[in-house]
């Protein structure tokens, strides 16, 4: 968006096109019971995830710099244990099955603009996304959709929540698989796409 937002500036006509859920994508069944990060480790996720670890929760994530894997371990460079429980790496068809059977997922984002695939995958395979960018109001409605938390403090409340209130995360889990196979699939942007080139 912002680089978008720029090159409006410089004179050019410009469409933000976010990213999507690809509904084509086979979803493997997978089992999980924890709330479960899938994707690369970095400081701001590794402290939320040992504050979840810290308050209770159950946790998961999943990704060679979080295996405890020997080979992962070494390839990674990653000798210090974080404390948080974790898989190996997993490809996007066994991602999805996690994302889809756990209690919630959660999109901790690092300093980028824009949203990322995740955004849209989580709901899109009926998962409860928990997500720390309230911008995410251009896509979903926050509370009815998708959780936003803005600290760890309210992170845990919701994760906490999510497990005491079954039926409050389900209708939100249904609301963002419908909010985004109505709207935010691959299919829907190439649509747009191709009204723009014809």
């Amino acid at each position: 968006p912002l680089d978008a937002q720029h090159l409006r500036e410089q004179g050019f006509e410009v469409l933000d096109m976010p990213n999507a859920y690809d509904a084509h994508c086979p979803v493997v069944p997978m089992r999980e019971d924890s709330i479960n990060f899938v994707g690369a480790k970095y400081p701001n996720r590794e402290e939320t995830l040992q504050a979840l670890v810290a308050a209770g929760l159950p946790v998961r994530a999943y990704g060679r710099a979080w295996s405890r894997h020997p080979y992962d371990i070494l390839r990674t460079k990653q000798f210090k244990d974080s404390g948080v429980p974790a898989g190996r790496d997993i490809d996007r068809s066994e991602a999805y099955g996690i994302m889809a059977s756990s209690p919630a997922t959660l999109n901790i984002h690092n300093n980028q603009d824009g949203f990322t695939m995740r955004t849209f995958e989580a709901p899109g395979v009926g998962a409860l996304q928990v997500i720390d960018r309230a911008d995410v109001d251009r896509y979903y409605i926050p509370g009815e959709e998708v959780l936003v938390y803005e600290s760890i403090d309210e992170l845990i409340e919701i994760c906490t929540r999510i497990f005491r209130e079954p039926k409050w995360a389900r209708q939100i889990r249904e609301a963002g698989q419908k909010r985004t196979l109505a709207e935010h699939t691959f299919d829907q942007r190439v649509k747009i796409l191709e009204q723009l080139w014809a």
